[in-house]
């Protein structure tokens, strides 16, 4: 949860609107520092104190959230994965694989990491029958 509203004030930043998290006007970031008016900030400041929060905002925070379908992972998401499993060629080159290579991929992407053909499909290139058979 911490992660998540760091993420979510870091993100001014992260996009060079500014340069420190409390110029950002729009933020809750300082509702949470100077008092709420706006803001519950009760929860999240009943697991960390002012201080410690202020600090923890000023680390990088490395995570990567997206709002996307039921499971929730972007396709970019989907993409490092494939490409991270394997190392790191493009998601398309599973296509270009030998034919039980491939397959076994694709069985390591569906059933270890959980993405569904159709997510394949899009990152791949490879058609929805070849992944279902797989």
């Amino acid at each position: 949860m911490l992660s998540l509203v760091r993420y979510i004030h870091q993100n001014p930043i992260k996009a060079k609107i500014v340069t420190e998290i409390e110029k950002f006007k729009w933020s809750s970031y300082n509702e949470y520092i100077h008092g709420s008016k706006l803001t519950d900030t009760e929860f999240i400041l009943s697991m960390i104190d002012k201080k410690s929060f202020k600090e923890y905002h000023q680390e990088k925070g490395k995570e990567l959230y997206e709002v996307s379908d039921r499971i929730g992972k972007s396709e970019e998401y989907i993409r490092r994965r494939i490409m991270k499993l394997i190392g790191g060629r493009e998601p398309y080159e599973i296509g270009l694989l030998p034919k039980p290579e491939r397959n076994r991929i694709i069985r390591q992407l569906r059933e270890n990491e959980g993405f569904s053909i159709r997510q394949i499909e899009r990152a791949t290139g490879i058609s929805r029958g070849i992944i279902a058979k797989c």
